[in-house]
């Protein structure tokens, strides 16, 4: 629903230049805009990568954003983003050290990487 109605370039677009971020969390996190996310992390162009790593870049710095990457199996693409571009590379780095910050998140993550490797 969100690609139909051309939000996800405007949601890029807020959480890269980080307006109104601590209001735009929420909204973000009802929406289910994530796995919206993490499916163009997986899928986009070089560019949309780029945008949509920063995004969920700012996302990660939220305990409750955490939580929904947790579930959204991006963990093993955050880990081939190191190997990628430069930008690309750095926000896969941050966003892999805040969530590593959220101990009750680790399992998830550590399952994530387990499926990967099977």
């Amino acid at each position: 629903m969100l690609v139909e109605l051309g939000a996800i370039p405007l949601l890029i677009e807020l959480f890269q230049d980080g307006h109104c971020y601590k209001h735009s969390v929420s909204v973000v996190r009802k929406s289910d805009a994530v796995p919206v996310l993490v499916e163009l992390l997986r899928d986009g162009n070089g560019e949309v990568r780029g945008k949509v790593s920063g995004a969920i870049a700012q996302l990660s710095y939220n305990e409750a954003d955490r939580a929904a990457l947790a579930d959204s199996g991006e963990v093993p693409i955050l880990i081939e983003l190191l190997y990628e571009l430069e930008e690309l590379k750095d926000n896969a780095a941050e966003i892999l050290v805040n969530l590593a910050e959220d101990p009750c998140s680790m399992i998830q993550y550590l399952k994530q990487l387990m499926f990967l490797h099977s």
